[in-house]
């Protein structure tokens, strides 16, 4: 049977539970070395093991009188402690880590048995901040002056070599080679590695890894990395690792080519939602991608009682930005990434159960005022640095009512718990969460002035049952979502765009207008809403586009009709309706797209009785029947029986 070491116990603790040992010393008000003795010996006095018990919350106290008492303690030699100690650097794969990390790492090589060099890759940006910072490390832990500091130019390579012998003499306990940028490293990986075994000296060799990602001939993306090129050759000669920027420029250009690849964070967040894995899964990959990526976001766009049942968040997570120049070069050679997920998740729970992955180029059409959906230039409806600053002061002098911007043209904020609000004339824009979760609220009248309304800008607004808004042109994500009592609202003719769940849940609101002018319903917009009845006629010349779920889960939907100039985008826009019984179409040729989003659009209808259409000459019409769409999630209704021609 093994015996039991209590040295090596510790360290596989603290493996598990610290970043490094450095860490777990700071904690424990040992220096390093003395940390490190620890893991080395088979017996510790009660009063550091009950400190060392009390950190790792493991009680390696009665532990050891245990085994003390059944004989089965092990006595192990100082080698057999110092190869174990060398399984704290990273060897299994190429880590990369943060600043304050690199340091950690770099202190625990220093304690380590000479045995390898140490190569760091790092980014140009902080090249010199990072040379500096390692050599204090090191005459701190080694002495001053034990430490000495060579730049390698490439042309002197030869010269270089041929020096070895000289300084494995020399007085200094650890050599750091700054190498110069050249096409490779090889000979610089020789050098190092014959340094190491003919002195007793640390040998730390920093590279600089200008990582980028450049498109090929052929159209094929690559990785150029040093770092990711050679690991695989040199992780038998040396301990290797990535030192990385505050803004984790490695990582997030290594996630950037992994997404290109389809193996991103958001490709494995969306297989294992999608597929068998657990809901613990998923979040731990969430919370993987939060702490390695700084461009990570995870936005709750808004919660509230689901069909009655269950409260629920709605989020919107994002892994990667792409830079505007990146984007022209992956949408120059075809490619698509998947960057963004939005989800339902009950919150008593946390299991997911609705989600949507997006490209980023869907997201940016969707959010950019100069792409087709959105032809009009759309002003900003979210606060500033300025804007909240302005909001919390007013919030500490205790003021109720309207804030608005500085130069009068936003209202930022509604403070109090008002009945009515009238909006200023001459405010343009209704600022992201101004009249948000208001419970007294029944009224609003906003002025002509007022043409855009912010993401969750009436959001769980209970009681507002009125609204007007005679010239508004964009409304937000989200913006009117759980106002349960909302009845009396009027879309203007100037009205371009109704952005995802902006009527979502407002479950009183039994009838709407829909402009004439309008371009895009999005996804979820009037989603469990109280319709009865639609009617969409949009003026020739214009297109209005309507995008998955749209009008899904409307329960009192009884009648819809939709005119010539209507496209369904995308799948599921009328799911669930059901108690619908007739819907239109003028002419549903160019009213449809073809394929997927027909074939799923009235999944749930199950009170459907006509599919009105014009009628053909030659009886071609439409195909409303799931066939090969994944169709097994689906109920399989014959839909194509219920169509009806109409003269």
């Amino acid at each position: 049977m093994e015996k039991y070491h209590i040295g090596q116990e510790i360290l596989k603790e603290v493996k598990a539970k610290y970043p490094s040992v450095a860490a777990f010393a700071r904690d424990l008000c040992k220096s390093s070395s003395a940390t490190y003795e620890i893991f080395g010996k088979t017996s510790l006095d009660t009063d550091l093991l009950l400190k060392v018990s009390k950190l790792l919350g493991r009680d390696f106290f009665r532990e050891f009188s245990d085994k003390c008492l059944n004989g089965e303690v092990t006595v192990i030699d100082k080698q057999t402690a110092e190869n174990c100690i060398t399984h704290l650097l990273p060897e299994d794969k190429l880590h990369i880590f943060s600043p304050h990390d690199t340091l950690d790492v770099v202190e625990e090589y220093f304690f380590l048995p000479r045995k390898k060099p140490l190569v760091v890759f790092y980014n140009s940006a902080r090249s010199r901040r990072l040379n500096k910072r390692l050599y204090d490390l090191a005459e701190e832990i080694l002495g001053e002056g034990m430490v000495r500091k060579m730049t390698v130019q490439p042309e002197e390579l030869l010269h270089f070599e041929l020096g070895i012998p000289s300084l494995a003499k020399l007085p200094h306990k650890a050599i750091m080679l700054v190498c110069r940028q050249t096409r490779d490293y090889d000979t610089h990986m020789l050098i190092a590695e014959r340094l190491a075994a003919e002195s007793d000296k640390h040998v730390i060799m920093l590279i600089h890894d200008p990582i980028y990602i450049p498109t090929m001939p052929n159209g094929t993306i690559v990785l150029k990395s040093f770092a990711v090129s050679t690991f695989n050759s040199w992780n038998e000669r040396a301990h290797i690792f990535i030192s990385d920027d505050r803004d984790k420029t490695f990582t997030y250009r290594i996630e950037l080519y992994r997404a290109t690849q389809g193996k991103g964070y958001m490709d494995r967040i969306q297989s294992s939602i999608s597929g068998k894995c657990t809901w613990e899964e998923t979040i731990r990959l969430m919370e993987e991608a939060k702490q390695n990526l700084s461009t990570y976001e995870d936005t709750l766009l808004g919660e509230g009682d689901y069909m009655g049942e269950c409260h629920v968040q709605y989020h919107q997570v994002s892994t990667i930005q792409p830079s505007p120049s990146e984007m022209e070069k992956l949408d120059k050679e075809g490619h698509q990434i998947l960057t963004h997920l939005r989800y339902r998740m009950i919150k008593e729970t946390g299991k997911i159960f609705e989600f949507e992955t997006m490209t980023f180029k869907q997201v940016r059409k969707m959010l950019d005022p100069t792409t087709e959906d959105n032809p009009i230039h759309k002003p900003t409806t979210q606060l500033m640095k300025e804007d909240k600053a302005i909001i919390k002061e007013a919030k500490d002098k205790k003021v109720s009512g309207e804030i608005y911007s500085e130069d009068g043209l936003r209202l930022l904020k509604v403070l109090g718990n008002p009945e009515y609000v009238e909006v200023k004339d001459g405010v343009k824009e209704i600022c992201q969460e101004a009249f948000q979760g208001l419970d007294n609220l029944k009224e609003v009248v906003l002025p002509t002035s007022v043409t855009s309304l912010g993401v969750r800008a009436f959001a769980s607004c209970h009681h507002l049952v009125k609204v007007t808004m005679p010239s508004v042109e964009f409304i937000d994500p989200v913006c009117f979502s759980l106002c349960e009592s909302l009845k009396e609202i009027t879309l203007p003719d100037t009205l371009c765009k109704i952005m995802k769940g902006a009527f979502a849940g407002c479950k009183a609101l039994e009838q709407i207008n829909i402009p004439s002018h309008l371009a895009v319903i999005d996804q979820s917009a009037f989603r469990n809403s109280g319709l009865k009845s639609l009617d969409i006629e949009i003026s020739d010349g214009y297109k209005c586009k309507i995008y998955d779920l749209a009008f899904a889960y409307c329960k009192h939907l009884e009648t819809v009709r939709l005119n010539k100039n209507v496209s369904i985008m995308q799948r599921m826009a009328f799911a669930a309706c059901t108690t619908l019984k007739t819907i239109e179409f003028e002419k549903p040729s160019m009213t449809c797209s073809a394929g997927e989003p027909v074939a799923t659009m009235l999944v749930g209808c199950t009170a459907l009785e006509k599919i009105l259409v014009p009628k053909s000459k030659y009886n071609h019409y439409p195909d409303f029947n799931i066939q090969g769409y994944e169709s097994a999630q689906f109920e399989t209704r014959d839909f194509n029986s219920l169509i009806t021609p109409k003269e």
